[in-house]
């Protein structure tokens, strides 16, 4: 099996009570870039701030066309025997954020945070340099069933050059997990798909548009979807194999997943979704 270069993809669906951290709003223009609580870090005290990717980076994702929808995500690396991981993408979190809105949301682990950090709360941790999109942004504009699906384009990977993990959308670099933090070198696994988490003995919430995906999924009415599934290997943007792609699901009473392999127009393509209910998780 090939050795995935890039972090996995993760697209999740969030809605458990965290009641330690509230992310309030924020004004990323109005606030001074060292200030943020990634820099309250001594490892982080002759951090100089990467404003964009290296050209080397560049290069590797600018082959890409525009009309594209890229998701690369999640990553499991053990480090000191801890699993390192970065997830990224939607999530609807009442705990975190105080309400049902999607936002764009990210969650990683480390050696040096093994409990997990959302978005750039904690100190040493997540570095924020676009002003105006980042993690715990509101996404406005949203898919309904049967008609116009919204999508959003995403990327993690390692800067070869600075070696720092970088967010971005197509081009634009969003932020990034600075190397004194987060030092994997490449991921061990890549995932593709959703969650919901809520407490134990409780209804389990939908994901996606609450439907399972094989009741819906022709044309373009999709549960919740991804489609053009790629990662780095080797240094190349490359479609995944789907001969090494397993499904998986943990409640097929409540969810379900169906990768529907390639599609003209479309690459690999995986949808998934469920009604939730009383799941028995």
């Amino acid at each position: 099996m090939a050795s995935y270069w890039l972090l996995y993809l993760f697209i999740y669906l969030f809605s458990y009570h965290i009641a330690q951290t509230v992310q309030k709003d924020i004004e990323y223009e109005c606030v001074d870039i060292y200030k943020q609580p990634a820099f309250q870090h001594p490892l982080m005290k002759d951090h100089q701030i990467q404003m964009r990717p290296s050209v080397e980076f560049q290069a590797m994702v600018s082959t890409e066309p525009e009309t594209s929808d890229l998701f690369t995500g999640e990553s499991e690396e053990r480090e000191k025997d801890v699993i390192s991981s970065i997830q990224f993408g939607w999530a609807v979190h009442t705990g975190l954020y105080r309400d049902d809105r999607p936002r764009l949301t990210t969650y990683w682990i480390s050696g040096r945070h093994p409990n997990g950090c959302y978005n750039a709360l904690c100190r040493g941790g997540y570095v924020q340099v676009h002003k105006t999109i980042y993690p715990g942004m509101v996404y406005n504009k949203v898919s309904t069933l049967g008609k116009r699906q919204s999508t959003a384009h995403l990327l993690v990977g390692q800067d070869s050059r600075t070696k720092n993990w970088l967010l971005m959308t197509r081009s634009t670099l969003i932020g990034y997990w600075p190397y004194q933090i987060y030092s994997m070198q490449g991921a061990s696994q890549v995932l593709f798909g959703g969650y919901t988490g809520g407490l134990a003995g409780a209804t389990s919430p939908p994901m996606g548009a609450g439907t399972f995906p094989k009741e819906v999924g022709y044309r373009n009415k999709f549960s919740c979807f991804m489609k053009q599934l790629k990662c780095f290997e080797d240094k190349r943007l490359v479609d995944i194999d789907s001969n090494e792609f397993e499904e998986y699901v943990d409640s097929p009473k409540c969810y379900d997943v169906w990768f529907r392999k390639f599609e003209i127009g479309k690459g690999e393509m995986l949808t998934f979704g469920g009604p939730g209910g009383e799941c028995g998780i």
